[in-house]
């Protein structure tokens, strides 16, 4: 099990150099996932191999306010997502969110999601309330497992490297959780690591990026950047 960022890479970069020793790679990720890629290609760099890095609304872990220090905030910001990428629209910004008790989150995740017509999601997350406690479901492995990742973006260090990059930045940053936690820059933070990286914006915001049909945008555009 990876203990940090550059180990988990590390692991990732071993299992890709056995099924594809030569390249040229070609390497993605979205929000933590997008950290670890730009690790995986700085370490692929290193070795002389050709890479070209797709990142999805990753903001760069330089300079970062600590996010998701509880398995509270942590658990708002599952829900969030899980929310966002179903296409629910909340009428709260993330920061307001996360700061309600956990009763009334969910409930007000709930009412959020009947009346986008999503009346078993809504039953679903209303359920959490009594998951939480038990902490032996999937939804506390997935909390743990994000406390885990927030540690190790604490811990890392990430040196610049000038790679073939492209990030796809969500268009809707505000009232989210990177600008919750001061992410929004214009290229979240990434030009000081790569200075050439290009940065396409797509209609959504953090989670939403990855829903329809904000998610086709997506596609095209890393179609386009490949060429």
């Amino acid at each position: 099990v990876a203990g940090s960022v550059e180990e988990l890479a590390a692991q990732h970069l071993d299992t890709l150099l056995r099924a594809m020793p030569e390249g040229p790679h070609r390497i993605g990720g979205w929000s933590y996932g997008g950290v670890v890629a730009y690790e995986l290609a700085r370490q692929l760099s290193d070795r002389g191999k050709q890479v070209r890095l797709v990142m999805i609304d990753s903001p760069a872990p330089i300079g970062r306010v600590r996010f998701g220090s509880t398995e509270g905030d942590l658990l708002s910001t599952l829900i969030w997502n899980w929310l966002r990428q179903s296409g629910v629209r909340l009428d709260f910004d993330y920061a307001d969110f996360v700061a309600l008790p956990a009763a009334e989150r969910n409930r007000a995740a709930r009412a959020a999601a009947e009346t986008a017509g999503m009346a078993s999601l809504g039953r679903a997350l209303d359920s959490l309330e009594e998951a939480v406690p038990n902490r032996s479901d999937l939804l506390m492995r997935a909390v743990r497992v994000g406390m885990a990742h927030s540690v190790e973006l604490d811990a890392y260090r990430p040196e610049p490297c000038p790679l073939d990059a492209l990030l796809l930045r969500a268009t809707d940053q505000e009232g989210g959780p990177l600008a919750a936690f001061g992410q929004s820059d214009p290229d979240l933070g990434w030009r000081a690591l790569i200075p050439s990286i290009s940065v396409i914006d797509v209609e959504g915001d953090h989670a939403s990026i990855l829903a329809r049909p904000n998610v086709n945008a997506v596609a095209s555009a890393i179609r386009h950047w490949l060429g």
